[in-house]
C-alpha cells in the first residue's frame, strides 16, 4: 500500500465499479496530493469502510442504485475529526440538495461531469473548510495552490 502521509486520505461511494476504476485513475493522474483509500459500492460497505480508514474526504454518490446516499449522511459513524463530503448526483432537485447540505454536503458535481469538475468540487470543499476551521492544515492549502495553476 502507498503511503498517506501528508496527503488528503479520500474514499469514493458509488455504486458502479467502472465509475469508482475511472475515478481511481484520473485523480492518481491529475491530483497526486490526494490519495483514494478505499472504495464502496453500497451504505453499509461505506460505513464500515470510514469506520476503518478515517477519511479525511468522502466522494458520495447520491443515487446507490436501490439506496440513496442520503442514508449514509444520516447514519454517518463517528471518526477522529470531521469528515468532508463532496456529493456526486444526476438530480437537480432542490430539496433533495438542500437536505444534503444540511447533512453535510460541501459541494455538489454533476455524475456526467469531467476529472477536473471534479477536483474543482474537491478544491471549493477543502477550501470551505479553510475559510470556517482553524485546523486547516497548509497541505491542503498547497493542494488549492496547485490545482487551481493545473487549471490555468
Amino acid at each position: 500500500m502507498s503511503d498517506t502521509k501528508g496527503k488528503i486520505r479520500m474514499i469514493s461511494v458509488d455504486s458502479q465499479p467502472m465509475f469508482r476504476s475511472g475515478l481511481r485513475v484520473s485523480l492518481a493522474a491529475h491530483f497526486p496530493e490526494l490519495i483514494l483509500v478505499g472504495e464502496a459500492g453500497s451504505v453499509q460497505e461505506a460505513k464500515t469502510l470510514i469506520e476503518a480508514v478515517n477519511p479525511d474526504l468522502i466522494l458520495l454518490d447520491l443515487d446507490l442504485n436501490q439506496e440513496s446516499g442520503l442514508n449514509l449522511l444520516t447514519t454517518l459513524p463517528a471518526t477522529d475529526k470531521p469528515v468532508k463530503i463532496v456529493a456526486v448526483t444526476q438530480t437537480d432537485d432542490s430539496e433533495i440538495i438542500h437536505y444534503a447540505q444540511q447533512l453535510g454536503v460541501k459541494s455538489f458535481v454533476k455524475k456526467t461531469g469531467t476529472i477536473q469538475e471534479i477536483i474543482s468540487a474537491i478544491k471549493i470543499t477543502i477550501q470551505k473548510d479553510a475559510d470556517s476551521d482553524e485546523s486547516f492544515n497548509d497541505l491542503e492549502a498547497n493542494i488549492l495552490t496547485s490545482v487551481g495553476s493545473e487549471e490555468n
